[in-house]
């Protein structure tokens, strides 16, 4: 019977990778994995395509895309491919650090207390955010917080196990993450962000966080945050005496003949034209002021 403390083999389907510092490691599969157990190990295994057998404690059953295993340690399992096209993910976690999560996140729960495994079903939303979480983890950059991806990732993965309900944590969380986001964005210091920087500050794949966002709104944020901009430089060009090179920089963006473009496409004038037609409209404003004042001395 094979451990998991014994290296497993790699080949073209088959990506495993530990996470230097964190007692965990992930398995990227379309290839079968035979019969075997971990000693001080946790796993959380999805279908993401196709169908597998799996066969544990003597029982062997088909599963298909979007069934999350958890297995304890202990616990001799395998997982066969229903065919070439069907992969899944693992995700394993030493023995101590899992258990002190569940302390964190869900005191007094059952996670550890038997030997027996627990396969739920997820709905396909589900199943989209926790295999999103899953990416996150593999495609981090220097700098990224890992460790706040790992916990999230066993949070929402956990709370899907013992959850029977359809709106389930990791949905709530998405909604959380959107409304952090439409507050940032409605706030004009955050307009002159890039895109891919709002990107990393959100621990969803871009996917997950694109989609969920234009559920909410209707819009890409890509969009949303090009209406901001406008809006910003239109408040710039009524409230300040900045010329309108300094307002495209302030909203961020570089190309002076893109953001004329995109401004009149949005008022229908060029920001010069708005901000001369504003100046009008003021000055004929302290004009009338100035007379009606003038009346009443």
């Amino acid at each position: 019977m094979e451990s998991l403390n014994e290296k497993i083999r790699t080949n073209y389907f088959h990506y495993q990778r530990s996470i230097p510092g964190t007692d965990c490691a992930y398995l990227y599969s379309s290839i079968s994995a035979p019969m075997h157990k971990h000693e001080d190990f946790y796993e959380f295994s999805l279908v993401t395509y196709g169908s597998f057998i799996n066969q544990h404690n003597g029982h062997s059953h088909t599963i298909r895309k979007n069934c999350l295993l958890y297995f304890r340690c202990q616990e001799a399992h395998s997982i066969y491919a229903g065919n070439e096209q069907s992969t899944h993910f693992s995700f394993i976690v030493k023995k101590e650090r899992f258990e002190a999560l569940c302390q964190q996140f869900f005191p007094g729960s059952n996670f550890f207390s038997s030997h027996a495994c627990i396969e739920k079903q997820l709905t396909e939303l589900q199943g989209e955010y926790l295999a999103d979480l899953f990416k996150a983890l593999y495609i981090c950059a220097p700098g990224d917080d890992l460790t706040g991806r790992i916990e999230m990732f066993l949070y929402n993965a956990m709370a899907l196990v013992q959850s029977n309900a359809e709106n389930t944590h990791s949905e709530r969380s998405t909604d959380r993450y959107i409304d952090k986001l439409l507050t940032n964005l409605n706030n004009y210091a955050y307009v002159p962000l890039k895109v891919s920087q709002i990107y990393k500050e959100y621990p969803l794949a871009q996917s997950t966080l694109i989609n969920s966002f234009r559920r909410r709104t209707g819009y890409t944020i890509i969009q949303y945050l090009g209406i901001k901009k406008m809006e910003y430089a239109a408040q710039l060009l009524r409230d300040s005496e900045n010329n309108v090179t300094d307002i495209a920089a302030a909203v961020g963006i570089s190309s002076l003949s893109h953001f004329i473009h995109k401004f009149k496409e949005h008022f229908g004038v060029s920001p010069k034209e708005y901000q001369l037609l504003h100046a009008v409209d003021t000055a004929a404003d302290l004009t009338a002021k100035a007379k009606a004042d003038l009346s009443h001395r």
